[in-house]
């Protein structure tokens, strides 16, 4: 569906929807929530419309980091090439909150063994989806409020974590979980649903760092668990943040089929690390249509651990992410262009503040995601109201 719209200079006061105007906390509701905000009218055929808005331009970032022996030098290169990312944000007047947090999951690695808090996770301060404070004490950078060089000191100084370092120092004796759970740490980033980090109106999107898939430990696959899996994940996108909530998935992983990459990372610390294909984390970055189905999962990227620099990586990562943020997701499937015509109303109406002092065209994807030619500027309010599709 392709659409033009003519701004007035009056906006619709609208924030009906579940979200609301603010930041604000959640918690979990049904994947059907959306109705709750129905209205009814006449005027349009007895059909449901509703009215939500969007801020473009905002976005939430968390980025999962594996912690355990042997990913020191790639820690190393995400800082040394972090600058690259931040700069790329900024260029586009993102407004972006960052976060940390690590693969490290208390719970069962095998028969009989478990992995709860310890010295070597920071007594349980690095697991379970926690945010790892930064150098000024804060659990999340926020780019208003700290100058764009201490945010690259900051975030480069945490991306390398002290406990991987001990760990291989100690010949892999001493350290955080060997088994890494990326996507179940997200889930429990979910499970807090920390509301100084989750924005209503902001994409949120994950930058996932590992030389292991899920649960592989050390080339010894581990069952499962049901929050271990992208459709679990996706799943609880939806219910915990909304229908309407996006969520993009980078990787810097083994490529899956990349054997010169797996070779290299079996390579080190003298034959005691075995590197895996980041198979499940692939499959978060390029999503299928049936796990798209299962929320508002958008495509990412898929980049390779082993490269010398990340810098090509970080800056394309970046581009995507602030893409994506000028982008946000209808609460249902309009009704056509056609049909609406012939009835006599218009299927979607919006509105934008500030003005920007041009025409703004937008069109309508399969997915029910608006997006804008040219793009609006970041900060715009998006206030809109949408006629949907009788089920």
């Amino acid at each position: 569906m392709k659409s033009i719209l003519k701004l007035s200079s009056i906006a619709i006061a609208l924030c009906v929807f579940y979200v609301g105007c603010s930041d604000v906390g959640f918690e979990a509701i049904p994947q059907d929530r959306y109705f709750l905000g129905c209205v009814i009218k006449a005027e349009y055929g007895d059909r449901c419309s509703f009215s939500n808005s969007s801020r473009l331009g905002s976005v939430d970032i968390l980025f999962v980091n594996d912690n355990s022996g042997s990913m020191s030098t790639e820690q190393s290169k995400m800082a040394d090439k972090f600058s690259d990312f931040i700069q790329t944000l900024d260029s586009q007047n993102i407004d972006y909150q960052i976060a940390i947090t690590t693969t490290d999951i208390s719970g069962q690695i095998a028969s009989g063994v478990y992995n709860y808090a310890s010295a070597w996770n920071g007594n349980g301060a690095f697991q379970d989806g926690k945010f790892i404070s930064f150098p000024n004490g804060a659990s999340v950078l926020k780019s208003t409020s700290l100058s764009q060089q201490q945010k690259i000191d900051y975030f480069s100084q945490t991306i390398q974590r002290p406990e991987t370092l001990h760990c291989e120092q100690s010949n892999y004796r001493e350290c955080p979980s060997s088994d890494e759970r990326g996507i179940f740490a997200i889930n429990k980033v979910l499970d807090r649903a920390d509301s100084d980090f989750f924005r209503a109106d902001s994409l949120f999107s994950v930058v996932i760092l590992s030389d292991e898939d899920v649960r592989s430990n050390g080339g010894i696959v581990l069952p499962l668990a049901p929050e271990d899996t992208p459709d679990f994940l996706v799943s609880r996108l939806a219910s915990t943040l909304g229908p309407t909530k996006a969520m993009s998935v980078h990787s810097l992983i083994v490529p899956p089929g990349d054997t010169t990459c797996k070779n290299s990372q079996d390579a080190q610390g003298n034959g005691a690390i075995v590197g895996e294909y980041g198979s499940w984390y692939a499959k978060l970055s390029n999503p299928t249509a049936e796990l798209s189905s299962l929320g508002n999962i958008l495509p990412g990227r898929v980049g390779s651990i082993c490269s010398s620099s990340y810098t090509n990586h970080l800056i394309d990562i970046a581009s995507r992410i602030s893409t994506s943020s000028f982008n946000f997701t209808l609460p249902c499937k309009p009704v056509s262009d056609s049909i609406a015509s012939d009835e006599g109303f218009d299927p979607i109406q919006i509105s934008v503040l500030p003005d920007p002092g041009f025409e703004v065209q937008f069109s309508v994807d399969e997915q029910s995601r608006v997006s804008f030619n040219p793009n609006l500027p970041a900060g715009s309010n998006v206030e809109y109201t949408v006629v949907c599709e009788k089920k």
